[in-house]
């Protein structure tokens, strides 16, 4: 993965738009990968993808990553993130493994639950996975990914992690289909910050930790949640990826980059924009004043962020231009 110098182990991405569905301005998948190129050529360290499938509609974003690999040499590919608990484990890590192998080993999978919301429990059903077995069958799925991916005998013995459960059994199942990265991709999960158990579940199970932090101080607070579960299952906390996913909107006048951002979140939603804004990190102003928001989160203990805009196709330049090189000069300051 790039390092640009000086950046103390700063990685900034972005979010790819890949979102469809009736009333929201979808850009061409072609666009999406024309970005990631861009991206890339502008020093930024990763592209993500999300995924859903009837609540938030998108293109797949394994195929769409897939694309971008074979368009790119460098950037890190990541989903942020992926609703791994409606897929059957075998065909995940398959699909995985293909992926990261395509990739050169820069696959990310960020992994979520899903919002507590009718549409997402209607996509759930109409999955056909009980959308109240979810936190059980994320976990399982990736300890049996994990276990599919892996390599030595611990990871294909039959009572390894995830090989058999109430969902499903794996034993003596063996996959064929290799990654590039030794053991597969790293999980990071997605989790509320006002669950301990979600905070315990991530330092436990997870490499990697990736909420909508709704401030740098939030973001404190859970993170130390993270790590202290981390070390109580006997786990090295510095092992761990500590990132965040945020939203901003840039302009040079902050009330036209808070229009612009209510615009796009409210309709995403369906809810008001300031109660989003109260559970998910937001920002609208210029980029000078996003860098300062953004090296709060770094002094916080985030070392991977990746951003979403109202618009990638405008904020991409400005993002890697401005914003993330006083990021990485701010976050120097506190390593």
């Amino acid at each position: 993965m790039h390092t640009a110098e000086g950046d103390s182990g700063l990685r900034i991405g972005v979010l790819l738009p890949t979102r469809q569905g009736t009333g929201f301005d979808a850009a061409p998948l072609a666009t999406a990968l024309e970005l990631a190129e861009q991206a890339e050529a502008l020093g930024l360290d990763s592209v993500f993808a999300g995924e859903s499938i009837l609540a938030r509609p998108r293109h797949d974003p394994y195929t769409v990553l897939g694309a971008v690999a074979a368009r790119t040499e460098r950037i890190a590919l990541g989903t942020s993130v992926a609703l791994v608990a409606l897929h059957p484990p075998l065909l995940l890590a398959q699909r995985l493994a293909t992926l990261d192998a395509l990739s050169g080993g820069r696959l990310v999978v960020g992994a979520g639950l899903g919002i507590d919301h009718p549409g997402t429990r209607a996509e759930f059903a109409a999955a056909g996975v009980p959308f109240e077995e979810r936190v059980g069958r994320l976990v399982a799925t990736v300890q049996a990914c994990r276990a599919l991916l892996g390599a030595g005998d611990a990871a294909q013995a039959d009572d390894a992690p995830g090989r058999r459960t109430k969902y499903w059994d794996l034993r003596g199942v063996a996959l064929a289909t290799r990654p590039a990265r030794p053991g597969g991709p790293p999980f990071w999960v997605g989790s509320t910050l006002a669950r301990e158990r979600a905070l315990e579940r991530a330092g436990r199970v997870f490499d990697g930790w990736i909420p909508t932090a709704p401030s740098a101080e939030a973001y404190g607070a859970g993170w130390k949640g993270v790590r202290s579960a981390a070390v109580a299952a006997g786990r090295a906390p510095a092992a761990l990826t500590p990132a965040v996913y945020l939203t901003v909107s840039l302009a040079r006048d902050a009330a036209g980059a808070e229009a612009a951002l209510r615009a796009y979140i409210e309709p995403y939603y369906q809810v008001p924009f300031d109660v989003m804004r109260r559970v998910q990190g937001m920002f609208a102003g210029t980029a000078a004043d996003c860098a300062e928001w953004l090296a709060g989160y770094a002094r916080a203990g985030v070392r991977h962020f990746v951003l979403r805009t109202p618009d990638l196709a405008s904020h991409l330049e400005p993002l890697a231009r401005e914003v993330a090189p006083r990021l990485r000069e701010l976050g120097s300051r506190t390593a």
